[in-house]
């Protein structure tokens, strides 16, 4: 049996497979934190909660505008 579960770690994400599952899941999603920021804050007592500040319409847009803009290039040098 492994001992740790697999983690993938990117520059604003953290994501992995939980070992026992929670509330019926297995995979877990996570914002990155600074670690200074987020120190600083609980020291002077305050709350610290999760967010993200990422939606829809941007992540849609930069996988839509650059595939538009080669179909254009494509369908203009092959006139």
């Amino acid at each position: 049996m492994e001992r740790y579960s697999p983690v993938t770690l990117s520059e604003t994400m953290i994501q992995g497979v939980l070992k026992a599952p929670q509330n019926g899941k297995m995979l877990f999603i996570s914002n990155r934190v600074d670690p200074v920021a987020a120190e600083a804050f609980e020291k002077a007592g305050v709350q610290v909660s999760g967010g993200t500040d990422s939606n829809w319409l941007t992540t849609l847009l930069s996988w839509v505008l650059p595939t538009l803009l080669f179909l254009g290039v494509w369908i203009f040098l092959f006139r």
